[in-house]
């Protein structure tokens, strides 16, 4: 009998090593150096001193300047600690908590999360680069634009005007010289706003890009063509190195391999399902829909948190995916997850092993 559990614990305790051996363990405490100088070796023999980082800091922290108040020329000898907390300072490159925002000022304060027409308290709560509070409601005081964010949640700014326009829906008549679809829609050839999936080799835009990404296609910055998207080799990079060795949509962890740290140009689903949720709940895409007083983080939180997921992957190259992330999914439950069992939990179960059999 004693031989059985004894047998059921050793399976359960490989297990267990098992997931954690699999984990990336270079999380470094408050206070430790993350970054420190690396010499690179260019190709003309020339040698450029730049900045590596050593480790990832543990959840909660995050790698930034020792000291916020002096300038620093460049990310040597940075090391982890705590996000810049509301009225503190941001100075130098110091990442702001999640929902915060940098001002000019360089201090962290909840800004840049209402839109047009919304309830505010200073200019710094509006959106965009031309509202203002003007009586407690974030409005126009310059009939213009620079970005969508200085325009209604049913609006785009047109570069070319400086001036927010209405957006057309399927089926609505569009001119292609000025593209005022809505995101996901195109105008069509036949004038008409639509979806068009490209084939492979069709030429596409970036802004709008409409390959098929069903098929796995996506828009190449380089050709201008719809390609196949490839993701990269798992073991081709070397972490602390700073050069895209990875693509630009993967980092390089600390176990040498690469993984996913954003979106790719395949994964639109979750995105426009996010744009689809703010446009029926009457909420623009500001500036900082991070914020927890943002229109769209209060009426799409779901659709919010699964876009977000995208960035925020539980990989090995971050050891504080799951920090920012739970800022969205805290009510959230996800169903996809995985057991974690810390080395003390281990500990603890093989001393329990022992006592059991003797």
């Amino acid at each position: 009998m004693k031989l059985s559990i004894f047998c059921i614990f050793v399976v359960i305790l490989l297990t267990i090593y098992k997931i954690n051996a699999d984990i990336c363990q270079n999380c470094l405490n408050k206070g430790d150096l993350c970054t420190g100088l690396f010499s690179e070796t260019l190709n003309n023999g020339g040698v450029v001193d730049s900045y590596k980082f050593i480790g990832n800091c543990k959840s909660g922290l995050v790698c930034g300047p020792v000291n916020t108040t002096n300038v620093i020329p460049n990310k040597v000898n940075w090391i982890c600690r705590e996000y810049g907390k509301k009225d503190r300072s941001c100075f130098n490159g110091l990442q702001c908590e999640f929902g915060l925002v940098c001002n000019r000022k360089q201090i962290c304060i909840q800004g840049n999360f209402t839109q047009l027409g919304d309830g505010c308290v200073r200019d710094s709560d509006c959106s965009g680069y031309f509202p203002k509070c003007i009586n407690e409601i974030c409005q126009k005081y310059k009939n213009q634009c620079f970005t969508n964010n200085d325009c209604a949640y049913n609006q785009l700014c047109d570069s070319k005007l400086n001036q927010c326009v209405d957006y057309l829906f399927e089926g609505d008549k569009c001119n292609q010289d000025s593209d005022y679809c809505f995101t996901g829609l195109k105008c069509l050839s036949n004038k008409i706003c639509g979806k068009e999936y490209l084939s492979l080799g069709k030429q596409c835009s970036l802004t709008n890009s409409q390959c098929d990404t069903s098929k796995g296609y996506y828009c190449s910055p380089n050709s201008l063509v719809c390609e196949k998207f490839v993701a990269p080799n798992s073991m081709n990079c070397s972490d602390g190195i700073e050069s895209n060795q990875c693509g630009e949509y993967y980092g390089c962890s600390c176990d040498g391999k690469c993984y996913q740290n954003k979106p790719t140009p395949i994964q639109t689903t979750p995105y426009q399902t996010l744009v689809d949720c703010a446009y029926d709940n009457k909420c623009q895409m500001i500036n900082n829909i991070n914020s927890n007083q943002s229109c769209v983080f209060q009426k799409c939180q779901t659709e919010l948190c699964e876009y977000k997921k995208l960035y925020y992957q539980n990989s090995k190259i971050t050891c504080d995916s799951e920090f920012l992330i739970s800022q969205y999914c805290s009510n959230i439950i996800d169903n996809n997850y995985s057991i974690k069992i810390s080395i003390p939990t281990f500990t603890i179960l093989l001393i329990l092993l022992i006592n059991l059999l003797f």
